[in-house]
């Protein structure tokens, strides 16, 4: 096994990642433990997706590395991880269908870089906001639109690999 170095990082914060909801509802993203008790949670892909895009912002990543030329959106075959810190850190699949010239298959990379979801130490208990967009609506003499959504305020762990 190769060496490598683990980072444990816990922060504060509040309502982190929403699913699909329910009508007017956004619903955060949670899970249920063996205690009983349900803590919220934002996915590796959300982590991921948050850090490639302020990496872009910040740091120039370069984003314009995918395309949907092999009939699924991924990295271009032409880029490698001297074209893309992204595909470096978090690693990738190229695939290549089976036609008569070649077998097909996959060309991939580890993640150098791996992410654990980021997880509420401290159970939710439901709380809800209600939210309208009353301020506007008053401005045009409409009926403002109604919606909740999920609130939890928690200190968070996540793990960061690094290998």
């Amino acid at each position: 096994m190769g060496k490598g170095l683990t980072l444990s990082i816990i922060f504060k914060a509040q309502s982190l990642n929403y699913g699909e909801g329910i009508g007017n509802i956004s619903e955060l993203k949670k899970l249920t433990r063996a205690d009983g008790n349900m803590y919220t949670f934002a996915s590796r892909q959300c982590l991921r997706y948050d850090i490639v895009r302020l990496a872009a912002d910040l740091f120039n990543w370069n984003l314009q590395v995918v395309d949907k030329a092999k009939g699924t959106v991924q990295f271009k075959e032409k880029y490698t991880i001297k074209d893309s810190q992204e595909m470096d850190l978090f690693g990738y699949m190229k695939t290549s269908k089976k036609d008569d010239d070649s077998k097909g298959g996959s060309m991939t990379r580890e993640a150098t870089v791996r992410l654990s979801n980021a997880i509420s130490l401290e159970p939710y208990h439901s709380d809800m906001d209600f939210l309208t967009n009353k301020g506007f609506a008053d401005r045009i003499g409409e009926h403002p639109n109604l919606a909740n959504i999920e609130q939890h305020l928690s200190f968070i762990l996540i793990h960061l690999q690094l290998i």
